[in-house]
């Protein structure tokens, strides 16, 4: 591969196409073209077509017509009903072990497989390789897979840059498979960087905290449907970021030059957690927050009386509480405005959120606010934002049983979530509820029974809290220990007969679970 010094020279050269002759322009053209191919020719065989089943609803359309990728749609009886078609997107090796290469890929492209099968085409292969989803984070929309690694398997992984380095006007190269046209080159410039989008929240069991992107690299190289989790690249070859979504008018899902990519910085950032545990561990404070821009749009007020009612107009104004929560118990309150984490300016709702979910459950943190236009500082210990509350509950993996025969895990207990009710008396932000204990197992031979309420969970090995919201999150917690052989300790609330709940703790030894 060329030089960096040789693509600036020739980059810099440019200017000869305008101001020489076509002949003096030529030699330092071909230099260029040159040092492109020799990019994508070290690159390209290490990009990856991604391959899955999703399940969608038909949109209800007037009878006899119907849209691409859905069946035709015989009458309005029909309409609406859900179905399976394919989809597709890219990714990139960055690791490889001696049994398997590790894939970079976007979460959308496969959190929402149809019972979890995903497939992966090498570039030229003729067969397609079962993909385990080792973990996806959406609020990065990053995700890790991995394949099983073949005799006569030669690629590499890609180099990892940084897009701390781009500038506006920087040179970059997108590879992928939009529309299954495997291998697809193209190439542009940086139009800008720092851009942020803002995923909507859907209706139903969608995910309750909304992803909001930030420091986005928005590019004209062309990126179409298929591209998603495929690398930006550089011009050393290295990857700057994760291609993950494109502007495109009236939803036309075709690309007109405004394209935006992940920068790999925040992608790497969350892997080993992904790779480890299935999902990412993030601070939890448990506030519901708006901007100033809210009492403006909503309430109909100025700036001006935005600050003299609260003593600013910048910050994270606090709406509600949830129940019991860190930031309850830290004695925040409605219409509390917060200034200030462990010294660092908030300005914004968004500042607020990356702040917290960038530290780890457990960690405590001074909390500057303004009540009543009067500061006032107040220490909270982060609980964990929950995977439901993500919507990322890890997928169960061969490799760590979630279940034994009859549902019951290493404990030896099965559980259900807790109810609003459940949680009101028990005086729990969240819950999973024992509904059946193995008789003979470790959970017994500690006296827990069925309707008892387990809200946090602690390992022996480690300082920090568990917040279990869900089933999921439980299993993924005992199947974690279970092959660490690790002691967890377990906060409960054991209902009484007179009604209400009596909190305890219960300390279970895995080390010789079988």
């Amino acid at each position: 591969m060329r030089t960096t010094r040789t693509l600036a020279l020739a980059l810099l050269a440019l200017s000869a196409i305008w101001v020489g002759s076509a002949q003096a322009a030529s030699p330092v053209l071909r230099e260029l073209e040159t040092a492109i191919a020799d990019v994508v020719d070290a690159t390209k065989p290490s990009v990856v077509g991604i391959e899955t089943q999703v399940q969608v609803t038909a949109p209800s359309l007037p009878e006899g017509f119907n849209i691409p990728g859905f069946p035709p749609i015989p009458g309005p009886g029909n309409q609406g009903e859900p179905q399976t078609r394919p989809a597709a997107g890219s990714g990139l090796i960055f690791r490889e072990t001696n049994d398997s290469y590790l894939i970079l890929t976007n979460a959308h492209v496969v959190r929402e497989a149809t019972g979890g099968s995903v497939k992966v085409k090498l570039q030229g292969a003729k067969d397609l390789r079962d993909a385990t989803v080792l973990g996806t984070d959406r609020l990065t929309d990053t995700a890790v897979i991995s394949i099983p690694r073949q005799a006569g398997d030669t690629v590499k992984p890609l180099a990892m840059g940084t897009a701390a380095n781009l500038r506006v006007g920087s040179f970059v190269i997108a590879i992928g498979s939009p529309f299954h046209f495997e291998g697809s080159v193209t190439m542009g410039i940086v139009s800008s960087l720092d851009r942020e989008l803002e995923e909507p929240l859907g209706g139903g069991s969608a995910p309750q905290v909304r992803a909001r992107y930030s420091g986005l690299i928005q590019t004209d190289a062309s990126i179409n449907p298929g591209n998603s989790g495929g690398p930006l690249l550089n011009l050393d070859g290295e990857v700057v970021g994760i291609n993950f979504a494109i502007y495109s008018p009236a939803s036309s899902g075709t690309n007109v030059g405004i394209g935006f990519a992940i920068p790999i910085e925040k992608a790497l950032a969350v892997v080993d957690q992904l790779i480890e545990h299935g999902r990412v561990s993030r601070g939890f404070l448990g506030v519901s927050m708006v901007d100033a821009a809210y009492f403006v749009q909503e309430e109909e007020m100025t700036l001006d009386q935005v600050r003299e009612l609260f003593g600013t107009d910048e910050g994270a104004f606090v709406k509600e509480l949830t129940y019991n929560g860190p930031a309850e118990q830290a004695g925040l309150q409605a219409n509390d405005v917060i200034v200030a984490i462990d010294g660092t300016k908030i300005t914004s709702t968004l500042d607020l959120q990356q702040q917290i979910q960038g530290l780890r459950p457990g960690a405590t943190v001074q909390i500057d606010i303004l009540r009543d236009t009067k500061p006032l500082r107040v220490s909270a210990v982060l609980g964990e934002l929950s995977a439901t509350d993500t919507g990322d509950a890890p997928q169960p993996r061969a490799d760590r049983p979630t279940t034994r025969p009859g549902g019951f895990d290493a404990l030896g207990l099965r559980v259900v979530r807790a109810t609003a009710d459940e949680l009101t008396a028990s005086r729990r932000a969240q819950a999973v509820k024992i509904a059946e204990v193995e008789p003979g197992g470790l959970a017994a031979a500690k006296g827990l029974r069925p309707e008892t309420l387990i809200s946090e969970v602690r390992r022996g090995d480690s300082t920090d809290r568990l917040r279990i919201a869900s089933p999921d999150d439980w299993l993924r917690v005992v199947a974690d220990a279970e092959r660490d052989k690790s002691i967890l300790m377990l906060w409960v609330s054991v209902p009484r007969a007179e009604g209400g709940y009596t909190n305890a703790t219960v300390l279970v030894d895995l080390s010789g679970a079988e």
